[in-house]
């Protein structure tokens, strides 16, 4: 809920125009690309956010998929990319993070989540060029 409230506070900055997405407004969108199931596992997002990037002002909308917990683990880094990846067949670039007060990571997700996840740890954020410019790249495969 502290995200969602303060959204411009946590998201701002790394975007422009920045806004809460209301994932009952893709339903049809999402019946369109998605399975059933697909569309039930994107449902659990606990945060969609959109907006321009401010530091490439010539890119077009991105949103950012963001999973929170007090503790950021495995799962949590797991679950926003599977879900980041779905919600990308909507034809918008998406940056998965993950969001909480503290880190519990093993070797192999800490590496995952330092090439394509973003972490918000209690505000600061770690990792948003990376994961941008990844989303942004998929994204241009994905039309090409």
């Amino acid at each position: 809920q502290k995200y969602r409230s303060h959204i411009f506070a946590y998201f701002g900055r790394l975007l422009r125009q920045v806004r809460l997405v209301d994932l009952l407004t893709l339903e049809e969108r999402f019946e369109s690309v998605l399975s059933e199931e697909a569309t039930a596992d994107v449902a659990w997002i606990d945060l969609l956010v959109s907006g321009k990037p401010r530091n490439l002002p010539a890119t077009p909308e991105v949103w950012i998929a963001v999973e929170v917990s007090a503790t950021i683990d495995c799962h949590d880094v797991e679950r926003v990319y599977r879900r980041a990846a779905l919600l990308e067949r909507l034809g918008v670039p998406v940056v998965p993070a993950v969001a909480g007060e503290k880190v519990a990571l093993n070797a192999h997700a800490h590496d995952q989540l330092h090439k394509s996840v973003f972490v918000l740890k209690n505000g600061h954020v770690e990792g948003w060029e990376s994961a941008l410019d990844l989303a942004i790249s998929r994204a241009s495969h994905r039309k090409s």
